[in-house]
């Protein structure tokens, strides 16, 4: 009897080791952790791009956005080459046949979201004030969407703590000024709150 639950015990230890390692095997394959780090460099130039093409109530001098701009330019343009490792063409006809291999057919979806970007912040330099309003929003979208696409690709399905999954209360400056004159402490007014949502009903 002892013999046979060890055994029984062996088998299982191995059969969960064999798991970890297929599991760990897939993670390596994946490169999740390199796709991570390039995929925050992609939003963090996307978000720039968003920000100067927008410049709400002129935060920023147009020299220092021109300049930002062409940096820009050049640091997408490495974005979308590093992506090619993680997201090849898609061939599905002849198109770019006689280009080098990781040319050859259709750039990946995600990878145009940052090529949008970078021909936005190249085109911005000479563009008129109606073409760059056209630019800000099509930057917008782009950027959004790039996040919405490396989401699906490395994003979580749930979080640590059951806090973090409870649906916020928007970004609107007027409303927490307005909340902050009725309850004089946005803190202790936010524990409270919080508390309500995760209790027992």
């Amino acid at each position: 009897m002892p013999e046979t639950f060890a055994a029984m015990v062996s088998v299982v230890i191995a059969t969960i080791a064999l798991f970890l390692a297929l599991y760990q095997w897939r993670v390596s394959q994946l490169r999740k952790e390199e796709v991570q780090h390039w995929a925050n460099e992609a939003i963090a130039a996307l978000r720039k791009i968003c920000l100067y093409t927008g410049n709400k109530d002129g935060i920023f001098e147009e020299s220092f956005v021109l300049n930002q701009m062409s940096d820009l330019c050049v640091t997408t343009s490495t974005l979308v080459e590093r992506g090619r490792l993680y997201f090849k063409n898609k061939v599905i006809d002849d198109f770019n046949k006689n280009k080098f291999e990781a040319y050859r057919g259709y750039r990946p979806d995600i990878l145009d979201q940052i090529m949008i970007a970078h021909n936005i912040s190249c085109a911005w330099r000479d563009s008129d004030a109606d073409t760059r309003k056209k630019l800000s929003k099509l930057s917008e979208y782009a950027a959004r969407k790039f996040v919405s696409l490396v989401q699906k690709e490395i994003g979580r399905d749930r979080t640590a703590s059951k806090y973090t999954q409870t649906e916020g209360q928007g970004a609107d400056i007027r409303y927490f000024l307005h909340k902050l004159d009725q309850v004089g402490d946005l803190e202790s007014s936010e524990q409270e709150l919080i508390g309500k949502r995760l209790s027992p009903r």
